[in-house]
C-alpha cells in the first residue's frame, strides 16, 4: 500500500472554525490511508514555532488554504506561508488548493491564477447548508489525491543519483568564496552559502504577440527542472559566477557529477580534453562520467569565431545537461548567438523588492539565525531596507546583489550619513577602505599601504597577467625601495594578505579580487597618464572589448578629473562603427526584416515534404560528422588575449564604451558644463545606436542566409501545421529583429541613466525625434525615478509608429518596470487603457514580483 499524501492546512485563527469543519470531512481519507492533515494546532509545548511550520510545508504533498479577508490580513498565512507554497508549486514538490471560505480579495492576490473551490469560487459562507460545500471540497480533494498519485506512478524521479566523487579542497574552497571581501558583526568568515539568493530570470526570445515572463532560477537550479540545454546571459556583477557555483553544487547534491569550464581558460576546441582538465581541478581521484557540463563565460575563450563556432555546437550535440553562462556582450554577437536558437534562453534581473527582501533578512539573521528575536529581526530589515531602497531611487548603485552587499556591510560598520557613494568607484573605495582599518592598519599608516597597493597593481598589470611570481616580486621590492621610504616589504605584504587584499600562493602573489586589482591599478594610470603622454589610455581604449581593460577605464574615470583622459575615451567611442548612422528604429530601419517574414513561411511550406525532411536530418548528422571530424587542439602561449574578429571586438568595445561613458557622467554630472554632459550623453546614445544599425546592415546583407536558416529550422519540424510554420517564422524572425534592438535601448538606458540627468535625456531624444531617443529617454526615466509620468508616456507614445517595433519595444519598458517596481492599482488601469498592455500580464508581473510566481 502506497504512503498517504500529506496535506499543511494554512488559515487564520479567526478562520479556526473552518479548519475544524474541513478537518471532519477530510477524516474518511484518512481512515482510508489516502491523505494526513497537518495545522499548527498540533505544535506542542517546546516546539519551534516557525522551524516546524517550514519542516512541514516543505514536506507537503498538498498545501490547503483556507482564503478569507483575515488569511490575506495575516502577514505570517501570506507573506510567509503562501509565498513558500507558490515556490513549491512551481518547482513541481506540491499543489496548492485554496478553499474561498468567505467574501474577500482574493480576485487581486496570486490565487486568482488557479482554480479554486467550491465551484465557480462561491464561498462557503454563501451556502444555505455549509455541509453541502464541505462535501464537494472533500470530493475535489480526493479527486486531486487520486491525480497526484498518479503522477508519481508514472513520472518517477528523472535524475538517475550516481556516487559523486570527492571535491578537491582548492575547489570546496572556491566554491566557498565570495567575490568580494565580506565582514559580519555575528560571523567572521561570511561564505557564499551565508548571503546567497537565486535570482529571478527573464525568459529570452519569446514570440513577438507575448510579453517576456520573469521565472526564478530555481527553474534551472535543479537537474530535474533543469532544461537540457540552457544559456543565461547577464550584465556585469549581477552574479553570473555565483550562479555557477550554486549549480555546481545543486547538481552535484543530485549525483550529477558536474563540472565548470572557464571560457578564459578555454585554449582549444577539444570538448573531452577540457571536461578531463575541469575534472582534474574539481575531484579528487577517479569519479563517474560527469552528467552537467556547466560553461561559464565562454565568449572569453581563447579561441577565432570558427573554433568558437565548433565547440559550442560540439556542447550542445552532447547528452549530458549543458549550461552556458555567459555576459550579455554574447547576444550582440549574431553569429555565436544564432547557435543556441534550440536552446532555452535566460538573462539575469536585478534584484527587485523581494529578492531585496531575502537578502537583507539573510544578513541581519546570518550567524543568529536560531536565536534572534524575530520583532527585533523584522525592525531591523525595515531600517536597513528603508536606507537600501532610498539609495537605489538616487542611482547610487544598481538593484544588483554586489551592491546591496556594499550597503549592507557599511550600514554595518557606519552610520549612514559617515559615506558619501555617488558610483561604482565610491561603493569600492569604501570596502577596501573597512578592511584596511578591520586589518588592525593604524590610520596614519593607511596611506602608506594604499600606495603599496596602487604601485603593485601597476606592476602586474604590465606583466600582462594578473599575478606575479616570487622573482618578480622581488623585483617589485627593488623598484619600490628605490622610489619611496619603507621599512619592510615582508610586513606590508602580511599585512595586506591579512586583510584580505592579497592572496599568496607557494609560488606567487596576486590581489585576491579582480575589483580590487582594477581599482588600484586605475588609480595608478589616472594619477600618472596626464598631458600628452596617455599611452596607458590608448592602449586600455583599444582593448576595451576584453573585461580587465574596461573594468580598468572605469575605475580610471572615477579616480581622475583630468579633461584629456576623459576627452581621450570619448573620442575612442565615437570612432566604434565610424561609418554608421545611428538606428533611429522607425519603420525603415527593420522594414527588410518583415520582407523575410514575408518569404520564409511559403518558402519553408512549399519544400517541406518528407523527402525535404528525411534529407534535412541526414544533412543534420552529416554535420555533426563534420564538426568532430575538423575540431582540433589550438596551441596558443597568449594567455591574455582573446583571438576574435574584428567586427566581434568592435562589438564589445561599443558596448563597454557605453558603460565607460555611463561612469563619467554619473561620478562629474556636477563638475562638468551643461553642454559637456549633453555631448558625452549624445556620444553614449549614438554610439550604442550605431552598433544597432550596423547590425541591420549585417542582417540585411546576409537576408538570404537568414532566410535559409530559418527555413532549415522549420523545415526539420515535420510535426507542424501550416498555422504552426508561420507561427515559428515569426518567433524566429523576432530572435534577428526585436531581441537585438530591445536588448541594446536597455544597455544604453541602465549604463547611461541617472536621476540628476532626466532633463538632459529628454532634450537628446527631443532633439534627435526618433523613436530610439524616446525609447532610451522613457526607458531612463523609468527605471531611475520610479515614477510613471503619463504626460511623458503619452508624448512617447506619440512619436512611435505603431507598425513598427518602435511600439511594442515601448511596451516591453514599461511591463519590465512593472516587474521590478511596485505600481498601483490606478496607474496600471491606465497603462492597460492607454498603452494596450493587458491587466492580465500586468497582474501576473506584479504578482511575480511580489511572490515570486515561477513560470
Amino acid at each position: 500500500m502506497s504512503q498517504p499524501l500529506k496535506a499543511f492546512i494554512s488559515y487564520s485563527h479567526a478562520d479556526e472554525h473552518h479548519k475544524n469543519r474541513l478537518l471532519q470531512f477530510l477524516s474518511i481519507l484518512k481512515r482510508d490511508g489516502t491523505l494526513e492533515s497537518w495545522h499548527d494546532r498540533l505544535l506542542v509545548a517546546g516546539d519551534k514555532l516557525d522551524e516546524e511550520i517550514e519542516e512541514n510545508l516543505n514536506s507537503a504533498d498538498l498545501v490547503v488554504l483556507l482564503v478569507s479577508q483575515d488569511f490575506i490580513s495575516s502577514y505570517y498565512c501570506y507573506e510567509v506561508e503562501l509565498k513558500k507554497a507558490l515556490s513549491q508549486v512551481d518547482r513541481k514538490e506540491s499543489r496548492i488548493i485554496s478553499i474561498i471560505v468567505d467574501h474577500c480579495t482574493w480576485r487581486d492576490t496570486p490565487l486568482s491564477d488557479f482554480v479554486l473551490m467550491p465551484r465557480d469560487a462561491k464561498p462557503v459562507t454563501e451556502y444555505e447548508n455549509s455541509n453541502k460545500a464541505w462535501l464537494e471540497i472533500s470530493e475535489e480533494i480526493r479527486r486531486v489525491c487520486s491525480v497526484v498519485k498518479k503522477k508519481e506512478i508514472a513520472h518517477p524521479e528523472e535524475v538517475q543519483v550516481v556516487e559523486n566523487g570527492d571535491l578537491n579542497k582548492d575547489f570546496q574552497e572556491y566554491l566557498a568564496a565570495n567575490e568580494m571581501i565580506l565582514h559580519h558583526k555575528a560571523k567572521d568568515e561570511v561564505s557564499l552559502d551565508d548571503i546567497y539568493i537565486l535570482p529571478d530570470l527573464r525568459t529570452l526570445d519569446e514570440e513577438p504577440g507575448k510579453f517576456d515572463s520573469i521565472v526564478s532560477s530555481l527553474k534551472i537550479e535543479s537537474p530535474g527542472s533543469c532544461p537540457r540545454k540552457t544559456v543565461i546571459v547577464g550584465e556585469e556583477q549581477s552574479g553570473k559566477t555565483a550562479l555557477c557555483k550554486r549549480l555546481f553544487k545543486t547538481h552535484y547534491d543530485k549525483g550529477q557529477v558536474p563540472v565548470i569550464i572557464r571560457g578564459d581558460e578555454i585554449k582549444s576546441a577539444d570538448i573531452q580534453q577540457l571536461i578531463n582538465s575541469a575534472r582534474a581541478k574539481a575531484y579528487a581521484g577517479a569519479v563517474p562520467p560527469s552528467k552537467t557540463i556547466i560553461i561559464e563565460e565562454v565568449e572569453a575563450a581563447k579561441l577565432n569565431a570558427k573554433y568558437l563556432s565548433s565547440l559550442i555546437q560540439g556542447l550542445l550535440s552532447r547528452s549530458e545537461h549543458v549550461i552556458f553562462i555567459s555576459g550579455k556582450v554574447l547576444r550582440f554577437n549574431e553569429m555565436t548567438w544564432k547557435e543556441f536558437s534550440e536552446t532555452s534562453k535566460y538573462e539575469i534581473l536585478p534584484f527587485g523588492h523581494v529578492l531585496r527582501g531575502e537578502l537583507i533578512n539573510k544578513w541581519n539573521s546570518l550567524g543568529q539565525e536560531e536565536t534572534i528575536d524575530l520583532a527585533e529581526l523584522h525592525a531591523e530589515n525595515d531600517k536597513v531596507t528603508h536606507h537600501i531602497d532610498s539609495l537605489l531611487r538616487k542611482n547610487i548603485v544598481p538593484p544588483k546583489p554586489v551592491f546591496i552587499l556594499m550597503i549592507l556591510q557599511t550600514l554595518e560598520s557606519s552610520s549612514p550619513s559617515d559615506y558619501s557613494l555617488t558610483a561604482y568607484g565610491h561603493c569600492y573605495n569604501t570596502l577596501i577602505q573597512q578592511s584596511l582599518k578591520k586589518s588592525k592598519i593604524k590610520s596614519d599608516q593607511i596611506d602608506k599601504y594604499v600606495n603599496y597597493l596602487t604601485e603593485l597593481a601597476h606592476f602586474i598589470f604590465a606583466t600582462g597577467r594578473s599575478r606575479v611570481t616570487e622573482e618578480e616580486v622581488a623585483q617589485f621590492k627593488s623598484y619600490y625601495s628605490s622610489r619611496y621610504l619603507i621599512d619592510s616589504h615582508e610586513k606590508v605584504i602580511a599585512d595586506l594578505c591579512s586583510s584580505g587584499l592579497l592572496r599568496r600562493d607557494l609560488d606567487s602573489l596576486s590581489f585576491s579580487y579582480k575589483y580590487i586589482f582594477y581599482f588600484y591599478a586605475a588609480k595608478y594610470i589616472a594619477e600618472n597618464q596626464q598631458g600628452k603622454n596617455l599611452s596607458d589610455i590608448d592602449s586600455l581604449c583599444s582593448k576595451m572589448h576584453m573585461e580587465k581593460h574596461a573594468n580598468i577605464l572605469i575605475f580610471v574615470t572615477y579616480h581622475t578629473r583630468d579633461q584629456e583622459i576623459l576627452d581621450r575615451i570619448v573620442s575612442f567611442a565615437q570612432s566604434i562603427f565610424p561609418e554608421e548612422t545611428p538606428a533611429t528604429l522607425e519603420s525603415s530601419d527593420t522594414e527588410h526584416f518583415e520582407d523575410i517574414l514575408k518569404t520564409v513561411p511559403a518558402l519553408a511550406m512549399e519544400l517541406r515534404t518528407a523527402q525535404d525532411i528525411e534529407a534535412e536530418r541526414k544533412s543534420s548528422l552529416d554535420r555533426k560528422d563534420s564538426l568532430e571530424g575538423r575540431v582540433t587542439a589550438i596551441e596558443s602561449d597568449d594567455d591574455d588575449e582573446m583571438i576574435e574578429t574584428h567586427t566581434f571586438a568592435d562589438i564589445n568595445r561599443s558596448a563597454k564604451a557605453v558603460e565607460i561613458i555611463g561612469q563619467i557622467l554619473r561620478n562629474r554630472h556636477g563638475s562638468l558644463r551643461l553642454d559637456q554632459l549633453a555631448s558625452l550623453t549624445s556620444t553614449a546614445f549614438n554610439t550604442g545606436l550605431r552598433f544597432l544599425s550596423f547590425y541591420f546592415k549585417i542582417t540585411k546583407s546576409l537576408r538570404s542566409e537568414i532566410v535559409d536558416e530559418i527555413t532549415r529550422v522549420i523545415r526539420s519540424q515535420e510535426s507542424l501545421t501550416d498555422t504552426e510554420v508561420t507561427d515559428l517564422a515569426r518567433k524566429l524572425f523576432f530572435q534577428f529583429c526585436y531581441s537585438m534592438s530591445f536588448s541594446v535601448i536597455r544597455k544604453i538606458s541602465f549604463s547611461t541613466g541617472s536621476d540628476h540627468l532626466i532633463q538632459i535625456f529628454k532634450q537628446i531624444a527631443e532633439e534627435t525625434n526618433t523613436p530610439a531617443g524616446y525609447l532610451i529617454s522613457l526607458c531612463i526615466q523609468l527605471e531611475f525615478t520610479k515614477k510613471i509620468n503619463k504626460d511623458y508616456l503619452l508624448e512617447v507614445k506619440r512619436n512611435m509608429d505603431r507598425s513598427s517595433i518602435s511600439y511594442r519595444l515601448m511596451q516591453e519598458i514599461v511591463i519590465q518596470h512593472l516587474y521590478l517596481h511596485n505600481v498601483d492599482y490606478a496607474d496600471r488601469q491606465w497603462l492597460s487603457a492607454k498603452l494596450d498592455i493587458p491587466m492580465k500580464e500586468q497582474r501576473i508581473l506584479q504578482n511575480q514580483k511580489q511572490t515570486k510566481i515561477l513560470n
